[in-house]
This record gives C-alpha cells, sequence and structure tokens, in this order.
C-alpha cells in the first residue's frame, strides 16, 4: 500500500470509523479491476472502461508505463498525486482541529480497564 492510500485511508477511517474501512475496502477492490494493471483495459467491462482514467492506481501505472517504456515525463501524475496528499493531510488536520478539546480530555497516563 502506498503513501497516498494510507493518508486517505486513514482520513476516511478518522471520519467515517469502520463504515470509512469498509468504503476504503471497496473502493481498492474497484481499483484493483479498473487499472488494468493486471490485464489489458480492453477486456473489461464498460463500468471498469468508464472509471479507467479517473483512478488513482490507473494513474500511477500510466506514469510506470511511460518512464520505462516511452521515456514521457512524469510531472502531470507527480501533480495529482501531490494534490490528493495535501488535500486528504489538510482534511486529517481539519478534524483533529475541530476535535481539538475531545483529544485534551483524554487521560493517556492512566490506565484503561475494559
Amino acid at each position: 500500500m502506498c503513501l497516498r492510500e494510507k493518508v486517505s485511508g486513514s482520513a476516511f477511517n478518522l471520519i467515517l470509523g469502520k463504515t470509512g474501512a469498509w468504503l476504503m475496502l471497496l473502493f481498492m477492490i474497484i481499483q484493483r479491476g479498473g487499472s488494468a494493471g493486471t490485464y489489458p483495459i480492453e477486456l473489461s467491462n464498460q463500468f471498469f472502461k468508464v472509471i479507467h482514467p479517473y483512478l488513482p492506481m490507473s494513474i500511477s501505472i500510466d506514469a510506470f508505463r511511460s518512464t520505462l517504456s516511452i521515456g514521457q515525463s512524469i510531472w502531470p501524475e507527480t501533480f495529482i498525486f501531490a494534490t490528493i496528499l495535501i488535500s486528504f493531510n489538510l482534511l486529517i488536520l481539519v478534524f483533529f482541529t475541530c476535535h481539538l478539546r475531545q483529544v485534551q480530555r483524554l487521560n493517556f497516563s492512566a490506565p484503561q480497564t475494559h
């Protein structure tokens, strides 16, 4: 799992709890079929062909192929990933800023009994 998936997964887990983890699992399954990483997108059904250009894994696979085979620049893909990384980090910062009082009330030094 790469860094951007960890950051976005953390944001969804923070905001939506277990539902966010479930949504991230569904998103990763859809990404696997629609990214054309294991087989050509032409062999997929229409749903995957439509979502293919918008999936982060598709963008990273295109950048990887461009770098190794074609020799093109990967700056557009780098910009997209930097935008995703910054936006989800900002989302996490906003979440913790909004919940700062709740976190400050927690006593981390006291032993917890369940």
